[in-house]
């Protein structure tokens, strides 16, 4: 009995380490696909895992310096009617922020799960909305927003998705409404490898200028040193972000 026992359990233990490391095959040959079929697309990455892990990577530092709240203080209206959009809110604290101090209804999306998920925790002000999304396919309706609050997603879009990223916010934008985007600021356009998942890079460059050959105008741009995390221009390209204030015509 002891013997035919633990041949039983030798044999529950060799499928499920059987099953195991069919999974395992599984994950490789999808990520393989995935990285080595043509072309990776960075949305499926970001919705995935990555958006999470950037979360989690940043998750500690989200609140440590609200500069581009700052600068939108200066320019946006105070009114109970504005609607905002964040793109990239991860845990919500800077649309919260907007709103407490700008006041209206405020709408966040980011492709990290866990993201909102604490956002929705952290935030139950009925003001407040939050939802799992992307830049490229936005659920709102045309005219809806009075100020879009784009940081730091630019500049991982998929190449063949910035035109329907800079479409999407323009229909969701109501005319004389302000698009606010903060993004790196080099320069020039080039690109670079991403150091923290293998095949997607980063594209670098003015993202403003999307709009302004839409016809939109530029209220406002300040500069921000993203090393030394203060106010002001870096002669280090790659340190070097801003924000730009358009305004839809």
């Amino acid at each position: 009995w002891r013997d035919w026992s633990s041949d039983v359990c030798s044999s529950d233990l060799w499928v499920e380490s059987a099953i195991l490391l069919c999974f395992l095959f599984l994950i490789f040959a999808c990520t393989f696909l995935i990285l080595y079929n043509g072309h990776v697309s960075q949305r499926d990455v970001f919705l995935s895992s990555e958006g999470d892990a950037w979360y989690f990577r940043n998750k500690s530092r989200l609140g440590e310096n609200l500069w581009e709240i700052d600068v939108l203080s200066k320019y946006v209206k105070k009114s109970d009617s504005n609607r905002i959009l964040e793109v990239g809110c991860s845990s919500g604290i800077k649309l919260a922020t907007l709103i407490s101090q700008m006041g209206g209804e405020g709408y966040g999306i980011d492709p990290s799960s866990e993201a909102i998920i604490d956002a929705q925790k952290n935030y139950t002000d009925s003001r407040l909305n939050f939802a799992r999304g992307t830049v490229d396919q936005l659920d709102f309706e045309s005219n809806f927003f009075d100020l879009i609050f784009v940081a730091f997603c630019f500049y991982l879009v998929d190449r063949n998705l910035l035109p329907r990223a800079v479409s999407e916010l323009d229909r969701c934008l109501k005319k004389g409404g302000m698009v606010a985007i903060a993004d790196f600021d080099p320069g020039r356009e080039y690109d670079l490898p991403y150091s923290h998942f293998p095949g997607i890079s980063t594209f670098k460059r003015n993202y403003g200028n999307p709009f302004l050959e839409l016809g939109y105008h530029l209220a406002a741009k300040e500069s921000f040193d993203h090393a030394r995390k203060e106010v002001g221009f870096s002669y280090e390209e790659n340190d070097r972000v801003s924000i730009q204030l358009l305004v839809k015509p």
